[in-house]
């Protein structure tokens, strides 16, 4: 015999309600049979405590056969609500770096050194996580060798794989590879994120992720310009006696920087022969 009523008001502001709603002056007004159909909206990535006002009407309605809607009496019965959106975390760690052989390195002597692109990546527009910490594991033995760039701007061999590092840590590791050295280097290790806010703003709640990570440095490869040179001793001042025919011969010789033997001459093209010569 008795009709319940609910109203939600004092909303946080963005924070809406959907489904069977009757909003009047900023109050969410529906029936106590309707709750399982109505939705707390949120901004995305909202985290935070949410507090709010709700009023419990109670409706005792007559049931007179000619007048069943007729309202004897109601009572309303007030309440305050708080419910907590606890933060996730949705960041992941950078999957790779790609950077060109030696062009996009720092080479000193016969080394190149290519900066690494460490860090998170963030999802759904979820900016307002960090990053804590990160340890790295040991690589394998090889031509690639983890460094990390002292303020001097001198490179030291990274070899206590027990160290963590700071996300500011992280922009100073770099891979030393041999010059003209192209291919792939995986990293492996172990990120940990937190996310304890909703845009500048403390929850007074922190949700930590520590996971895994593989990080692939990709090198890829670039072609040295050759160089063609005629071999020493050879006279290139020639006199032809006009309407003899004649064979010369031009010894010549070509050089690459290329150290690693991952390129070949595969043609030599020779342009602007004049009418009446052939090569």
């Amino acid at each position: 015999s008795e009709d319940l009523t609910i109203v939600i008001k004092d909303l946080p502001a963005g924070i809406t309600l959907e489904g069977s709603v009757t909003l009047i002056n900023g109050q969410y007004i529906f029936k106590a049979s309707d709750i399982a159909n109505i939705k707390i909206v949120t901004p995305q990535n909202y985290s935070g405590e949410l507090n709010f006002k709700i009023d419990y009407i109670t409706t005792e309605a007559g049931k007179e056969a000619n007048n069943p809607s007729k309202t004897f009496d109601s009572k309303t019965t007030p309440d305050s609500v708080s419910i907590f959106v606890k933060p996730t975390v949705d960041a992941q760690f950078k999957s790779n770096t790609t950077k060109a052989e030696d062009i996009e390195a720092t080479t000193i002597g016969d080394k190149s050194y290519y900066k690494l692109d460490l860090g998170i990546s963030y999802q759904n527009s979820d900016t307002d996580e960090s990053l804590v910490s990160v340890t790295i594991d040991k690589p394998a033995d090889g031509d690639y060798i983890l460094v990390i760039k002292g303020t001097d701007g001198t490179y030291t061999e990274i070899t206590d794989f027990t160290k963590t590092y700071t996300e500011a840590e992280l922009k100073n590791i770099y891979v030393q590879a041999p010059e003209n050295k192209h291919g792939n280097f995986d990293i492996t290790g172990t990120y940990t994120v937190k996310d304890s806010q909703y845009g500048s703003k403390d929850v007074n709640y922190e949700t930590v992720k520590t996971d895994k990570f593989k990080h692939t440095l990709t090198i890829t490869p670039v072609t040295d310009k050759p160089t063609i040179t005629v071999e020493d001793g050879v006279q290139t001042k020639i006199e032809v006696i006009s309407g003899e025919a004649k064979t010369i011969e031009i010894p010549i010789k070509v050089t690459s920087v290329d150290k690693d033997e991952s390129e070949n001459i595969t043609k030599i093209v020779i342009s602007g022969v004049p009418q009446g010569v052939t090569v």
